[in-house]
């Protein structure tokens, strides 16, 4: 029974580990994983709004008009800025509706988790999504890409020395695994083993597929609720962020793969069930050690007195069997 326990209450640690060193560690598999955002009109939103402020400000936009229209007046110069600023801002969101930000998307992305992965390693950064000890996601491939689409409209930007676009996804002082992560990855990778020889061993021990099921369908709500609950681990990160609004969407998508796992939990957990039902188990031990425990109150009266596991003996004096009940002959 302790190695039920202990495999139910691990399983989900194992799955949830095993998730996250496939979805964060290998390169392809993030970036298929986080290919989906780009379809999600928050994430959308965010980054046109990211790159647009990047490229141009109000206040740079009306320079630029009065650059353009020097006895313009106030009112006007205004109004033609704001349009500036929104034509740009267009620009944007059209360029992250094509095939064309897809493919920019993953190179972004392909660069942030090569970058994670040095940090957690404590190895130099190969790129530049991390700046001042914050894991970034750098963008200014995609403003590139919008001031060359703006100048093809006629529009040339001016070079405002502004940052490049970023969104901050881990600050430096929410990075607290630096270290571990050597040893820690292999564990994510494998711990799942565990738990599953915890569970199959007690089915070798003591035949309960039944059981066994029941385990492993109480793993798989331990998984839903972490499924439920776990937003709340990443909503900190990105609450100062352009992606703020897209929480829900992020978490689902990095999930995705952990809700497959859950689902498959719980159908492998039903399935033993149902075999168990015509599989059996020992629910009784039957060494010999241990069979006391499976006598009646008589029996085991008998066994202390006359160490014995015959039945007690009765008025007449003669013993009798322990299953057959005691008639008084008179």
């Amino acid at each position: 029974m302790v190695f039920l326990i202990i495999g139910t209450l691990l399983l989900p640690v194992g799955v949830i580990g095993h998730w996250a060193y496939r979805t964060f560690t290998n390169t392809d598999q993030f970036v298929a994983t986080v290919a989906p955002l780009t379809q999600s009109p928050e994430i959308q939103q965010g980054i046109a709004d990211t790159v647009t402020d990047s490229l141009i400000t109000a206040d740079g936009a009306a320079a630029q008009v009065q650059q353009w229209f020097p006895k313009a007046p106030t009112g006007l110069v205004q109004t033609v800025s704001q349009a500036v600023v929104t034509r740009i801002n267009a620009v944007v969101k059209e360029l992250v509706a094509t095939e064309q930000f897809s493919q920019l998307w993953a190179t972004a992305n392909a660069d942030v988790q090569k970058a994670a992965v040095a940090v957690l390693n404590n190895e130099p950064p190969p790129s530049l999504s991390v700046q001042d000890g914050d894991l970034v996601l750098n963008l200014d491939v995609v403003g590139q890409t919008v001031r060359e689409r703006a100048q093809s409209e006629g529009i040339n930007l001016p070079d405002l020395g502004l940052q490049a676009p970023t969104i901050v996804l881990i600050q430096d002082t929410q990075i607290q695994i630096r270290g571990v992560y050597s040893w820690a990855a292999p564990l994510m990778q494998w711990f799942w083993i565990l738990p599953v020889a915890l569970l199959v061993a007690y089915v070798a021990m003591t035949g309960n597929v039944r059981r066994m099921g029941y385990g492993v369908l109480i793993a798989s709500g331990l998984l839903a609720l972490f499924l439920m609950t776990g937003e709340g681990l990443l909503a900190p990160n990105l609450s100062d962020t352009a992606f703020a609004g897209a929480t829900d969407d992020i978490w689902n998508v990095l999930t995705a793969y952990l809700a497959r796992a859950a689902w498959i939990t719980f159908g492998v957990g039903a399935a033993l069930i149902v075999v168990g039902f015509f599989v059996g188990g020992r629910e009784q031990p039957t060494d010999a050690g241990a069979a006391p425990l499976c006598l009646a109150a008589g029996g085991v009266h008998d066994l202390a007195r006359h160490g014995s596991t015959r039945g007690p003996v009765g008025v007449d004096g003669e013993e009798r069997d322990a299953g057959r009940p005691f008639r008084d002959p008179a």
